[in-house]
């Protein structure tokens, strides 16, 4: 692990340029050396480990899954590798994106968009990586809905990771998850909605509340626990409860 992590950092220091690991069971992804999204699968085949360990109990083939904040696609070609159907949706640059999905010949639709609570477009700053947020920055992006996107579809799994924005994309979800036609969401649940928008995740958990969904974290084996409190910390996973 360590030797593949020097060489790594050797490659982009000395070279100047990207390194291919392996990701999941058979991917492989390749990562810059300040490609702050990708750069944990150096360190680990399976870079998250309870959080993708959960997808990868739940998912089956054919599945639809929704990649909401791609980045670079450490989740959607972790998710394709499992032979489910994904959408990778990103805002940002989708150059190492593309070549990611290209070098393991993933069928991956890419769209590069925004999501948030409305259609139409939203200011971003695409410099600033994996810590861009909707709502600021020197350009306009298309942006779109959860709903949109999934239209009259049922998605077995959302991953949504969009630094702190993550009330917005459930909010552009009100019918689908109404609908129940979300089966899992995993959220970024770090203090990014207090910096970027001044609100706590408490907000986000009442809102999935009201459409029925309830909040777990895994633990290190990948089991969902129910969620105590709405506290920022790791992600959450959000499940319809029954009725």
């Amino acid at each position: 692990m360590m030797t593949r992590a020097t060489a790594f950092h050797l490659r982009g220091r000395l070279l100047r340029r990207s390194t291919v690991v392996p990701l999941g069971r058979r991917s492989k992804l390749e990562v810059a050396l300040h490609d702050w999204g990708g750069t944990r699968a150096v360190y680990a085949k399976v870079p998250d480990f309870p959080e993708m360990l959960v997808w990868e109990r739940r998912l089956r083939r054919g599945d639809l899954f929704l990649d909401i904040g791609a980045n670079v696609g450490v989740y959607s070609v972790f998710a394709a590798d499992l032979g489910v159907r994904v959408i990778a949706v990103e805002p940002g640059s989708i150059d190492r994106l593309e070549r990611n999905v290209a070098l393991n010949g993933l069928p991956v639709e890419i769209v590069q968009v925004a999501v948030t609570d409305h259609e139409g477009t939203v200011r971003f700053d695409p410099s600033r990586d994996t810590v861009a947020h909707i709502g600021s920055g020197p350009i306009n992006v298309p942006a779109t809905t959860l709903d949109a996107l999934l239209g009259d579809r049922t998605a077995a799994g959302v991953k949504v990771d969009v630094e702190g924005a993550e009330r917005l994309v459930i909010e552009g979800a009100r019918r689908a998850l109404g609908e129940r036609r979300i089966a899992c969401l995993q959220l970024e649940w770090n203090t990014a909605s207090e910096v970027n928008y001044r609100e706590p995740r408490s907000l986000a958990a009442g809102l999935l509340e009201r459409y029925g969904y309830g909040l777990y974290r895994p633990n290190a084996a990948g089991e969902l626990m129910p969620l105590r409190e709405a506290a920022p910390g790791a992600d959450v996973f959000a499940l319809p409860e029954h009725p």
